[in-house]
């Protein structure tokens, strides 16, 4: 905690503050800022659900408890934790966390998008809750998360989402292949973020269209690029202006990938180096 509290200036006691209270002010028994962070405290020791971080709060004396915010000998039961989770606004809490550890986040950070499925919630007839989430290992941190409806194939939308709430700006947003699309790849420039996401056989006229304009000028890909495997003559048009070191206009399907095709645009084109022909000098 510290080095977030060195970084931002605001401490995860402040930031619990931030979390408004739903209940009465009358029957008010404990402050709902210590709560929360004997709840965080239990967490960080490994105790899961409500029972374990009631019996956790428990076995606290009250000179701990009074240092973590309750000003009580002892802490709230396990009904009293049941009833004080059903209440708390989760958006709420999630965004006073999420301000906590973004404000932390050095420039050219990068932040890796993914989702998980939580292990333990699927209960009965009700499915196990899927969650998108922005993670950045630099504060090992999760700075936003999303939830994703009905199944995995939501991620798309949902991150489209996440990243009008976390900071993308001088920001490196990596992902896997689910996200190779033009609308989040877009979002992503029009902040003046970067983005590394794989690109794989799922599309498959992506894939080669990147292999040929990456490859190196002698391999087989640059060949096909440039007119087809195994034809050794000088192409026309847009190709021989290649060649000649000016620059292409473009692969309209590297150009589905906003900031893609300016960077195979540079790339400098080198002839292959030929042996001449047996018996020739």
């Amino acid at each position: 905690m510290s080095i977030v509290e060195k970084a931002s200036g605001v401490s995860l006691w402040e930031a619990l503050g931030t979390v408004p209270d739903p209940r009465s002010p009358s029957g008010k028994r404990f402050p709902l800022q210590g709560l929360l962070a004997v709840a965080v405290a239990a967490l960080l020791s490994r105790r899961q659900g409500l029972a374990a971080i009631a019996r956790w709060g428990r076995e606290c004396s009250s000179t701990q408890l009074r240092k973590l915010g309750i000003p009580r000998d002892r802490a709230p039961c396990h009904a009293a934790w049941h009833k004080i989770f059903k209440r708390v606004g989760c958006d709420a809490l999630e965004q006073a966390l999420a301000a906590w550890t973004k404000s932390a986040l050095p420039p050219g950070t990068s932040i890796a998008m993914d989702g998980k499925t939580l292990r333990g919630s699927r209960y009965a007839d009700y499915p196990a809750v899927h969650l998108l989430a922005a993670y950045c290992d630099q504060i090992s941190g999760v700075i936003g998360q999303r939830s994703v409806k009905t199944d995995k194939t939501n991620e798309i939308t949902a991150a489209a989402e996440l990243l009008k709430a976390i900071p993308v700006k001088g920001m490196i947003i990596t992902g896997d292949a689910l996200f190779a699309q033009r609308a989040i790849c877009r979002k992503i420039r029009e902040r003046d973020g970067d983005y590394v996401v794989a690109v794989k056989d799922n599309q498959p006229a992506l894939r080669e269209a990147i292999d040929q304009a990456f490859a190196p000028a002698d391999s087989p890909a640059a060949e096909k690029k440039a007119g087809g495997l195994g034809n050794r003559r000088r192409p026309g048009g847009k190709a021989a202006r290649a060649l000649d070191g000016e620059k292409p206009g473009g692969h309209r399907l590297v150009e589905r990938i906003p900031g893609l095709a300016r960077c195979w645009a540079s790339v400098p084109y080198t002839a292959p180096s030929r042996s001449p022909r047996p018996g020739k000098c």
